[in-house]
C-alpha cells in the first residue's frame, strides 16, 4: 500500500538519477503528497522521457465521472494485468513516480502512528506506475490519472505494513518505461526487484492530515531522536 509520499528534491537532483528530455515546469518541494494531488511522473513518448503532472488516482473508464469514491490509487502487481481497469495503462501508460520517501502507518495504534520509509545510500525512489485518461462527463473534460503498483513488503518495512510500492533501480526503471503489452513484465514480478536498502522511522502525527506540509514532517518523532 502506498497512500502518502513525499518529493522534496530539486529538479537537478532528480535529473541526475534519471534524466528528463522534457520537464513539466517548476517543481516545488512536496512533503505530504496525498491521493487526488497532482504528482510528477515520467513517461516514455516518442523515445523520450517526459515529465508530466498527473493526478494521483485513476477512475475506471466505464465510471464516466471523477469521484474520490471511485478513484484507485494503487494496483497490486500480482493481479494488475487481470483487471480491465488497467488494460489501457499497461499498454500505453507505463510511468515512473519519483519520491524521496513514502509513509506508512503502524497497525493497532491510536492515534495512527506514521512512519517515514526512506532509501539508504541513495536519494530517490522510482515507483512503478500506470496512467490513463478518461472522460469526466460531469465536468465535461478529459482527465488523466495514475496508480502506483504495489508488492509484498521487504523485511525492513513488513512489520509496519505488508505491502509497499514497486521500487525500481535505474536500469529496471528504463526497462519498465520501454515495455509494451497487456501483461506485466517479469522485472516487477516475484522474485521481486531489489528496492535497495530502506530505513523506517517514526514521524510526527501531523502527517496524518493530508493538508499539512513542510520540512518538519520529515523530522523524527521525539522518541526516535538519540
Amino acid at each position: 500500500m502506498c497512500g502518502r509520499f513525499s518529493l522534496a528534491l530539486d529538479w537537478a537532483e532528480m535529473e541526475r538519477e534519471l534524466p528528463f528530455d522534457h520537464d513539466p515546469g517548476p517543481w516545488l518541494p512536496q512533503y505530504n503528497i496525498a491521493p487526488g494531488a497532482l504528482v510528477l511522473c515520467v513517461a516514455a513518448a516518442g523515445g523520450q522521457r517526459q515529465g508530466r503532472l498527473v493526478r494521483w488516482g485513476m477512475v475506471p473508464p466505464w465510471a464516466g465521472e471523477q469521484s474520490s469514491g471511485r478513484a484507485l490509487i494503487n494496483a497490486r502487481v500480482e493481479t494488475v494485468d487481470r483487471k480491465a481497469s488497467f488494460r489501457v495503462g499497461l499498454q500505453t501508460g507505463r510511468c515512473l513516480v519519483p519520491a524521496d520517501s513514502y509513509y506508512e502507518w503502524a497497525p493497532g495504534t491510536a492515534p495512527r502512528q506514521p512512519y517515514r520509509i526512506v532509501p539508504v545510500g541513495h536519494t530517490l525512489l522510482w515507483m512503478a506506475g500506470l496512467y490513463q485518461s478518461w472522460d469526466d462527463r460531469r465536468r465535461e473534460q478529459r482527465v488523466t490519472g495514475l496508480v502506483i503498483l504495489t508488492r509484498s513488503a521487504v523485511p525492513a518495512v513488513a512489520a509496519i505494513h505488508p505491502r509497499m510500492p514497486v521500487i525500481l533501480s535505474r536500469e529496471l526503471a528504463e526497462q519498465w518505461l520501454s515495455a509494451r503489452g497487456s501483461e506485466v513484465d517479469p522485472i516487477v514480478r516475484p522474485p521481486w526487484p531489489d528496492p535497495g536498502p530502506l530505513r523506517a522511522y517514526r514521524v510526527g502525527l501531523a502527517v496524518n492530515r493530508a493538508g499539512q506540509g513542510g520540512r518538519e514532517l520529515h523530522a523524527p518523532w521525539a522518541d526516535e531522536v538519540t
